[in-house]
Order: C-alpha cells, then structure tokens, then sequence
C-alpha cells in the first residue's frame, strides 16, 4: 500500500486490479487444464534440451530440422518455417544460420524465383532430424498410460 494525498490507496500498477484471462470467468477446471499444457510445454523443451546430443541442438534448431524432414517441399524457405513455428523470421533466420554452420542443411536459389532461398536437410541433417523426430514421444507413452475414459476427454 501507498500514500496518496494523505489517504492510504491500493498500490497501482499494470496489473494490480486486473484480472488476467485465467481468472476472468474459468473456472478451476480451465486453470487445471492451463497449467497443464504449460507443465507439458516445459516437459517437453527440458526433455528437447536434455536430448540435444553432440550437435548441440536448440529446441527450435530440432523442431527446424523435423519439419524440413516431413514437409521439406511445404516448410523449404524461413518465412515458411516462421509461420509454422509460430516465431519471428529473424529467430529462424538466426537458427537457420546455426544449423547451416553445423552442417545439417544448405541454402539454395529456388529454381521458379531466385529471389527465394529454398533450405534443403544435409545427409547428416537427415540422420539428425531422424532423431528429433522422436523426441516428443515420451509424451505418447505417457498418454498412453491414461485411462481411456481420459484420453477420449482430452
């Protein structure tokens, strides 16, 4: 609490009042269900960090790699890459640039615009993204784990 003209007042600030969208109308189910997508966010970007191997892979780097591998005609360019990743062109352009000095992919000029750069998996971009592929598959496992009744809910 502060003082304002002799009078104690709340504390004001951007938030203070506020109420933010989990609290605004969800009820306890809603907060449950956000906390546990944020607890399964967090699984899976320590689980990505602790599987990085000798390359060293961001997380970001891996989730490059494996949409090369499985949409490399739809994903080939960074603009592509940062609308499916949902992330500035600037930060797929810095990991683009990191996985390109590790030797797991290369730039070329399309063939129909060479104003376009196209990004084509290495040989050994292709074995490592064969292993990234994998990496949220511990979260199956865990799911499969659940009672059916649950996992026909969710």
């Amino acid at each position: 609490m502060r003082k304002t003209g002799g009078q104690i007042g709340r504390p004001r600030g951007l938030f203070v009042g506020r109420q933010n969208a989990l609290s605004r109308g969800a009820g306890p189910l809603a907060q449950r269900v956000a906390t546990g997508l944020q607890k399964i966010g967090l699984a899976v970007k320590s689980r990505a960090w602790k599987q990085t191997g000798p390359t060293r892979l961001t997380p970001l780097q891996g989730q490059i790699l494996a949409l090369l591998r499985t949409r490399s005609e739809q994903a080939g360019t960074v603009s592509r890459l940062a609308q499916a990743l949902a992330v500035t062109l600037s930060t797929v352009s810095e990991s683009v640039g990191a996985l390109e000095r590790k030797g797991l992919l290369t730039k070329l000029s399309s063939q129909e615009d060479g104003r376009v750069t196209v990004l084509r998996l290495t040989q050994k971009g292709k074995c490592r993204a064969e292993e990234v592929v994998g990496w949220p598959e511990f979260l199956t496992a865990a799911a499969v784990q659940l009672p059916l009744k649950d996992q026909e809910v969710l």
